[in-house]
């Protein structure tokens, strides 16, 4: 048994001409030794012979326990290691090694598996990927069987270094031919999809002559998918600039409700779950961890929440996380909106954009 990921990725490589990064896959049997000994040098020397002839490795960790849990995507479960300019290879190394070893039992790790009743061994494979040297931009993106598509990407490294990222919602029958860039992301994210046989969530990058490498496929969770129908549905065709991160799409629908700010503080959590009231639920992005966390420990069900975006950007790996939690019904973001407790909150949001009405107290 292999990751699915890598299995994916394999299947790109062998059956269709979608370029895709140099890369190096390592089996579990290769590295158990060192997790179960905690042994960061020797993964690190493993991680250092493997890597020769690649430049500006990156390393992922590939879950074996998704082949067995195809609802789940596992996204943000494990973390992935950017290299750092400026250190050595094996340095580099080491702090990969260190960073796989620590996150297979971290927190988001723990959670994810408590939280979805899994039973894995927390087995990984280990894709060692070279990045390109003349990288312009990066994105993710969603494609269904019907050419319908969902992107989040840096253009340029303009984009990259103000972070400013953009989401365009389309079919690929109706990108504009003049628009190469977008007609090939399309085209290699369609042609993945056509490859694998199934509904996809792509990392991918691009040079600045417009030519796209894949480094990592995953199937589109349930959750996820969901969403994603509903959204295709309801919304047709939009292009929408967003500075929020992946490709991760809100609920989509209207609710209504009493307010619960959620702070570290709080000491009602017993009655606010026991009633039977309407609630949403607002969380600093922040503390969206300990939210899930109370929600985990009084057994929450059926929770609308309101994630509030300041200074502080939800990481992609988080949001994967708070979207497929089973108690999670609805879920929307909104930036600095100023909610206060037990005020009347109404939600509406069309998956990529929400809309907040409150009632004055």
């Amino acid at each position: 048994m292999h990751s699915v990921r890598l299995k994916y990725l394999e299947t790109i490589k062998d059956k269709s001409n979608v370029p895709i990064v140099n890369y190096r896959k390592i089996d579990w049997s290769e590295i158990e030794a060192f997790y179960e000994n905690n042994d960061v040098e020797g993964l690190a020397q493993l991680l250092f012979e493997k890597s020769q002839g690649l430049k500006m490795v990156f390393v992922h960790a590939c879950p074996r326990d998704e082949s067995v849990n195809r609802e789940y995507s596992f996204a943000g479960v494990y973390k992935s290691y950017k290299p750092i300019r400026g250190l050595s290879r094996m340095e580099n190394m080491r702090q990969a090694a260190e960073l796989l070893i620590n996150k297979r039992f971290s927190t988001h790790a723990e959670y994810y598996y408590v939280r979805h009743q899994l039973a894995g061994n927390k087995e990984i494979d280990i894709i060692l990927s070279n990045n390109i040297d003349d990288i312009w931009g990066y994105g993710t993106g969603y494609v269904d069987g019907n050419g319908n598509f969902l992107l989040q990407y840096y253009k340029s490294p303009l984009s990259m270094y103000t972070k400013e990222a953009y989401k365009y919602l389309e079919n690929i029958k109706f990108v504009p031919s003049q628009d190469y860039l977008l007609k090939n992301i399309a085209t290699a994210l369609f042609d993945s999809r056509n490859c694998i046989g199934t509904d996809l969530d792509v990392e991918f990058v691009f040079t600045n002559q417009m030519k796209i490498y894949i480094n990592e496929l995953r199937p589109i969770s349930f959750a996820h998918r969901k969403n994603w129908e509903s959204f295709f549905f309801n919304a047709g065709q939009i292009k929408v600039p967003s500075a929020v991160r992946s490709c991760v799409i809100d609920s989509i629908g209207n609710v209504f409700g009493k307010a619960i700010v959620v702070n570290a503080e709080r000491d009602d959590w017993v009655n606010i779950f026991a009633s039977s009231n309407e609630y949403i639920f607002v969380v600093a992005a922040e503390d969206i961890l300990l939210f899930l966390k109370i929600v985990n420990m009084y057994h929450g069900e059926n929770i609308r929440l309101i994630i509030q975006y300041n200074n502080y950007i939800i990481d992609n790996h988080l949001q994967y996380i708070v979207y497929e939690d089973t108690g999670i019904e609805f879920v929307a973001k909104v930036i600095n909106i100023p909610i206060q407790d037990g005020q009347m909150v109404g939600i509406s949001s069309n998956g990529l954009n929400s809309t907040v009405e409150i009632s004055i107290m």
